[in-house]
């Protein structure tokens, strides 16, 4: 998928909707899920990565991170 998803434009939508599922969720499933497609989808492509920070992805990944221990 992250082979994919470097050539992937407009994915800002699906970036901040796995974020904020991350940041609602308590399933540590669907947790594991979104972070790994974020990090597929943020994987090589620098657009990407902005739009992940410019959502606060890096404060609720560290705090779901933390919740999970």
């Amino acid at each position: 998928l992250s082979d994919c998803a470097i050539r992937e434009e407009n994915l800002e939508g699906l970036i901040k909707r796995l974020i904020d599922l991350l940041n609602v969720t308590s399933d540590v499933n669907i947790s594991t899920c979104c972070a790994g497609i974020l990090s597929n989808l943020t994987c090589n492509n620098e657009l990407n990565k902005m739009k992940f920070v410019e959502s606060n992805g890096i404060e609720i990944v560290l705090r779901v991170m933390l919740q999970a221990g």
